[in-house]
């Protein structure tokens, strides 16, 4: 019965006080996120739900492979925390990612990523799954060359659902880090 609660005066005002997202115009310092692409608990377009909302600087860290407990890319999530730590610190900020996913005739896609700096290399992470659950489906990659802009076009898939994220990686005081956009999944408009 807690939603229910919610929905009463007293339960409305304490969400706004716990609830980030009631508040989130007030929010304008960096966010870091780092999540595993096969978390069981999350759908790949839970993101969705508030990324564009998140005001102020923000970045995004999937772990491909990895599931609700990070064990699967550690690494990505404690250098990308260090190198997040150092940029707020230091007041630096880290690069600028920006990306687009656009669905072309036939089925054939297109993924855009713009960075400023431009990283040291990129991929393209892609799984298959036969329904729209891809908690146990593998992640493999793939280079794209690294840029300012950096493009990967897709085919279509056939009967199989695809889901794929672009991935950079940077470097800190000789320490390297990845940032990631968001999940696409070809044939599904963004909302």
């Amino acid at each position: 019965g807690l939603m229910e609660k919610v929905a009463t005066p007293t339960g409305t005002n304490l969400w706004k006080m716990v609830d980030p997202f009631t508040y989130r115009e007030r929010l304008l310092k960096p966010k870091l996120l780092i999540n595993g692409a096969n978390d069981r608990y999350w759908t790949l377009d839970a993101l969705d739900l508030y990324w564009k909302d998140l005001r102020g600087p923000k970045y995004l860290i999937e772990l491909p492979n990895a599931g609700h407990d990070l064990k699967v890319n550690r690494d990505w999530a404690t250098s990308g925390l260090g190198a997040f730590f150092h940029s707020v610190v230091m007041n630096r900020p880290l690069p600028q990612l920006s990306w687009d996913f656009a669905q072309g005739a036939g089925g054939e896609f297109n993924v855009t990523i713009r960075a400023n700096p431009a990283p040291q290399s990129a991929r393209i992470w892609t799984a298959r799954s036969e329904n729209r659950d891809f908690r146990e489906s593998k992640w493999d990659s793939a280079p794209l060359k690294a840029g300012e802009t950096m493009t990967y076009h897709g085919q279509p898939v056939g009967a199989d659902h695809l889901a794929l994220f672009g991935e950079v990686e940077y470097q800190i005081n000789g320490i390297p880090y990845h940032l990631t956009t968001t999940f696409y999944e070809p044939g599904l408009e963004k909302k």
